[in-house]
């Protein structure tokens, strides 16, 4: 007997979603190996930041509040969350693009799995999720700003994350 629940998943049916996910993955993965163009102003403020706060996570001060005022103050312009987490990169990984790179990857999957998970708490299909995944990546904003160290890229993925998330608590 066939099941009323469309969203459940038989053992032995792929989820098709992961192909478009890793395919975009990879292939934003080349485009930063091939790239070796500067950043643009604005992604370079928002880099010189990101560095800013690997420096301050590399010699953390928590009980001396010079350095709470420098950790909350590294830019006026921008919430602390993204350079925040870029600046946990560079700390991990150096002030090399890599770092970016190997975020703004973390970045694309997490969207892409976000936007599968809502999907499929809309009761839509595998296939329906890998489409959805598909669109998203193909969206010329999201392939704009996910080779680059803007902030944009990060805020969408982080909201699709909340809603995802939040779905999943309503449920």
């Amino acid at each position: 007997m066939k099941s009323d629940d469309a969203n459940e998943l038989p053992a032995n049916k792929p989820r098709i979603y992961l192909v478009p996910a890793l395919f975009f993955a990879a292939l934003l993965a080349v485009w930063w190996l091939l790239d070796h163009n500067y950043p643009l102003w604005d992604a370079g403020s928002h880099f010189q930041d990101a560095i800013n706060y690997a420096k301050l996570i590399r010699h953390p001060h928590l009980l001396r509040g010079d350095f709470w005022q420098h950790f909350l103050t590294v830019s006026f312009n921008y919430p602390l969350t993204q350079h925040l987490i870029y600046g946990f990169a560079k700390y991990l990984f150096g002030y090399g693009r890599l770092s970016d790179a190997l975020v703004n990857i973390s970045y694309l999957l997490v969207l892409s799995f976000s936007i599968a998970s809502i999907v499929k708490m809309a009761r839509g299909s595998n296939l329906a999720a890998a489409l959805a995944v598909s669109i998203v990546n193909c969206y010329p904003w999201v392939a704009l700003f996910s080779h680059t160290q803007m902030l944009d890229f990060g805020h969408i993925t982080l909201s699709a994350l909340a809603v995802a998330v939040g779905a999943t608590a309503k449920q």
